[in-house]
Formats: structure tokens, sequence, C-alpha cells
């Protein structure tokens, strides 16, 4: 069967949800798992328990099913009107297949779920992914008009925000270390929420996480990808959001929103938990000073990275010249005349080679020491943020579409787009090659966004400094360890050497987990890892129970905190309510 009109996709998922109400209201297992493919895909996102989870397979959403689908209540599934997704067919996929949203309610409020299905051997309409997700809390809904709408005519709005921010400040519900675009977008989120959030930043401006970053950086996903949550950016917004740009848009973001943010601020070691109330006692030092709070919530938003990773060379004390780590690096007018020498392959080695380049250094050397994920950015924007971003989608629909897509099927599809994108770049990774730096498919041959996923790390997203590497401008270093530093010279494993003035690490970043356990301490070694994909295919710790009852991580890119913001809120609100 080719791809249908609107009213066939409407009639299939009328169909196809009365079914699966049916089964609800019977409270058939069985009846429930026979609407999805052998393989496919169960997204739950707090319906049937209080965590985020990916059930593949008949067997394991069956499994999964049965102990809980009675205490879930799952009822009322409807088609879902009104909110900007209506069943259609989907362009470009390689069966027809029809996507339908339907609204439905469980135990705990008003929930939404998007499905996706084709034709089974025999021609019936399938499930292959459906996500399932808690949308609010019944009698504690999300608030769409942004916390409170100023209607006094008597009462200013400076002096209900003076009292809002004073209640925030003296009686936390929940503490968000981190006023970056995790923990901004958590916190606006939880204002909507009916949460009182305090945000405790250590920059002494709100902006400064990205603003202290390397001067030449811009984002390499496009603006429809990183917008933030209630507030899109405006037409005039570049493709490519700049550094200072982006800090200062945080900054105004947490003015707009009306966050309380504390700056110049710090926790102190060590936070204290008492399971018997609830709460936390956390000491924090603002400007000086220190004060007390005993919130029931700690949001740790403080980056998906951790500290620098900076190696130990012998030597390094002999090593008269500069030698830093990336994240320090104040850009490349500084080294104009030097010969420098880059310790790393990743994105952000080939940005500052590019820098350096540009800013005249004398010469610039990259040390591969293994391979590296390469991708264009053109790859990328054109055949992958432009299917799973377009700009005339609304944003809240796009993420939803990405939240119902378990990763352990998108590693599938990115997986078969590898040959695509090899060939979308071939001359580009052929140049590489012939100039000595080693490329890779990615981890489990999924490219460089499974890598982002996974690690962090490890992979480039190309911008110019292919070319530069092809043309010899960036030499390539490959397959060797520095074996030692001498004045002026490094010595690799091999036994080779090179002149340089200047070292500059691209060696990566800590995990998260061991950067807090520093004010944590032994508390950290109860909560699971976090980042990377898990068994079933989540994100490891993210947004979900992190083991450390009142203890949360929330981490990702733009997209993560925009859309489980929602997830975790509901998470918290629940425990607040007493009824998680």
């Amino acid at each position: 069967m080719v791809a249908g009109t609107d009213a066939e996709a409407l009639q299939i998922s009328t169909s196809w949800i009365a079914s699966l109400d049916n089964a609800f209201a019977s409270n058939d297992v069985d009846a429930i798992v026979s609407l999805f493919l052998p393989d496919g895909w169960l997204r739950d996102l707090l319906t049937f328990t209080w965590s985020l989870r990916s059930l593949h397979g008949a067997p394991t959403i069956s499994a999964y099913l049965a102990p809980t689908l009675s205490n879930a209540r799952v009822r009322n599934l409807a088609l879902e009107r009104g909110r900007g997704i209506l069943p259609s067919f989907v362009p470009g996929r390689p069966v027809p297949t029809v996507e339908t949203a339907f609204a439905f309610h469980n135990a705990v409020g008003p929930c939404r779920g998007l499905a996706n299905l084709v034709q089974n051997s025999e021609g019936e309409w399938k499930a292959h992914t459906v996500l399932m997700m808690l949308d609010d809390i019944s009698g504690h809904e999300e608030d769409q008009g942004g916390g409170y709408t100023y209607e006094e005519r008597t009462v200013t709005w400076g002096e209900l925000r003076t009292r809002e921010v004073e209640k925030i400040e003296q009686e936390p519900e929940v503490v968000i270390l981190g006023a970056g675009h995790s923990g901004l977008q958590c916190a606006a989120r939880f204002k909507r929420m009916g949460i009182r959030a305090l945000v405790i930043e250590k920059n002494s401006r709100v902006g400064d996480n990205w603003r202290q970053r390397y001067p030449s950086l811009k984002l390499h996903t496009p603006r429809a990808h990183h917008q933030f949550l209630y507030a899109s950016f405006p037409s005039t917004w570049p493709t490519w959001t700049p550094r200072d740009k982006l800090a200062d848009w945080i900054e105004s973001y947490s003015k707009l929103q009306d966050l309380v943010v504390w700056t110049n601020s710090q926790i102190l070691p060590v936070p204290t938990y008492d399971p018997a109330v609830k709460r936390w006692t956390v000491q924090v030092v603002r400007e000086g000073s220190e004060r007390v709070l005993r919130p029931a919530h700690i949001v740790l938003a403080t980056g998906t990275l951790g500290d620098p990773l900076v190696p130990t060379i012998p030597g390094q004390a002999a090593f008269p010249g500069p030698a830093i780590h990336s994240s320090s690096f104040p850009g490349g007018q500084a080294y104009a005349g030097q010969r420098v020498l880059i310790v790393g392959a990743g994105t952000t080695a080939a940005d500052v080679a590019q820098d350096l380049v540009y800013r005249g250094a004398s010469s610039v050397t990259i040390l591969q020491r293994s391979s590296t994920t390469v991708v264009s950015i053109a790859y990328n924007t054109e055949r992958l943020f432009k299917r799973r971003f377009p700009e005339d989608v609304p944003i809240g629909v796009l993420d939803l579409r990405s939240a119902a897509t378990p990763l352990g099927l998108l590693k599938t599809i990115l997986q078969a787009q590898q040959a695509e994108a090899r060939e979308f770049d071939r001359e580009m990774i052929e140049g590489l090659h012939r100039a000595g730096f080693a490329t890779n498919d990615g981890p489990e041959g999924a490219g460089q966004y499974w890598g982002v996923l996974t690690s962090l790390g490890g992979f480039t997203v190309d911008v110019g400094c292919a070319a530069l590497i092809t043309d010899g401008l960036v030499k390539i270093k490959h397959g060797v360890d520095i074996a030692k530093l001498e004045e002026k010279r490094v010595v690799f494993g091999d036994g080779s050497e090179m002149e340089v003035d200047a070292l500059i690490y691209a060696t990566g970043y800590k995990n998260i987990r061991d950067c807090v356990r520093e004010i944590f301490g032994s508390i950290i070694d109860k909560t699971s890892p976090v980042w990377g994909v898990d068994e079933e295919g989540e994100l490891r710790g993210c947004y979900k129970p992190s083991g450390q009852e009142g203890l949360w991580f929330a981490a990702g890119d733009f997209f993560g905190p925009r859309f489980y913001s929602k997830q975790l809120a509901l998470q918290i609100k629940s425990q607040l309510l007493g009824i998680n």
C-alpha cells in the first residue's frame, strides 16, 4: 500500500485508538500487546511507573505492563485534537506510516500519547512505536499564563514580584545548582508548575558559563534545535548562535521568565538529607554571607560535563610556554607567530585549530591519538536537523516527536544512515585520510550524533577545519602519545620530537558525578551513572530518580531540559503533594 490521504490516516488512527481503549478498559495485557508489532516499542514517561522507560518487543512490553497496568488505570483514550498533530501519513518513510496523537487519563491525571502505525504482513495496522506520557497532575495543572498574571490596579507588579522572591528565598521547595540552559529551563518549568525554585549560580552573571568559553565558539546545531522553553528566538536570530549572543540570551531569559537566581553563590560541602522529614539542609555562601536552606529537592544542573580533564605529562615544569586546557583558550590572537600543538582531535580541537590559523599562528598541529567521527555541518543541517527540527513546525510538536523515538530505535536509524553520511562527506573524508587524519563511523557504527548521546566525545562537526587539514595548514600527528616535555620541545612515544611554543589540551572533561562529589561527598555514590545510554535505550541518570531521594540530575543539550523538565517537575510535584 502506498501512502494514503489524511482521511485514510484518520480512519486508521481512530480504529487503532478505539481498539487500544477497549484493551485498556478490559485490563487485557495480551490485547494491548497485540496492537503492537512483534518488535514494536513502548516509551513510558510516568504513565505506568514514576520513571522513564523504553520497552522493546512484545514479550518485554507484556512483562512490563502485567504488574503495572491495574494501578495505572489508563482510560478514556481518544484522538487528540487542537495540539498540533493530526493523523497523517509520514513522508519519507520506507514503508507507509501513520502518525497519530491521542489523549487519555491515568490514575494521576491527563496524559498524552503519540503512535506510529505500520502494516504487518497481513495488512493490519500495528504500532511500531507508542509514546505514553503523563501530561499533568489533576488539580495541579501547568499554568499556561506564566505563574501569575499582573491584573492589579492598586498593587504594583514590583510589589507582587518582591513578595514572590521573598517567599522563594525563604522557603524554596527546590534548589537548582547551575544557571545554564538546563537549570534555567527547569526553573521556568517549575514556576509554571507551582514549585518554588531557587537557582544557585557560582558566576557573577548569568550566562558566564558561556562567556568564559573560547571566543570563536558557535553552536553547531541550528536555532530551531536550541530554542528555549516558553521563549522562541526572534526571526532575526542567526542560524548558528555565537557564544556571547547565547550568553546574553540566557541572562535575559532568567529575567523575562521571572526566575529567582542567586549569583556569586555556592553550596558548601556537605549537604545532609533527613529522610524522616524529606528535607535537605544546605549551606550556601552568597557574596560572602552564609545562608542555610532546607529544600525538599536539589537539582544538579551544573552541566553534562564536569571539570577540565588535563593530562599529567613528565617534564611539564620544564616547558616554558603556555600549556592550557581548551576551556581557557583566550582566542587565536594570543598565539600569533607561535608554533602550537593541540592535544585532542574532537570538535573543540578543530574549532581552536581553525581560529589559530585565521589569527596567524606560525604552525598548528593536531595530535590525534586514535580516530575521530567526522561529519560536516552541511550534512547535519540538511539530513539530520532539518528532518528532526524544521523551522515551520512548532517546537512542542518537534519535541514530542523526538521523545517518541526511543534511543534504541534511533541508533538503528542512525546506523542505516551512515552510508548516506559517508557518501555526502566523501570528498572531505578522503582529504582527511590523505592528510593522515583517521576517521570512524562512530560508536556502534551509528555516527556522530550517537557519540553525543553515549559519551559526548570522540567526534567533530566540521565547519572548515577539514579543508585546512587537507590543504596542510593544520598538520596531523597521529597514533602516539606525548612521552615527555622539554624546553620548547615535545617528545612523543615513538621517539619523534616537535618544536612547539604552546600546548592546548582539548582532552575533554571529567564526569559530572566526580565533580559534584566534592560537594556532596559519599551521597553521590548512591546515584546512578549520568549520561550515556542504558540497556533499555534511556539516557542514564537524567530527569528521573537518581538513587538518592530528593536529588536529581538535569543534563543534556537544549532539547533535554526543554522537554524533560516537565517529567522532572511532575515527579517532584507528586512527591511534594504526597501522591508519589
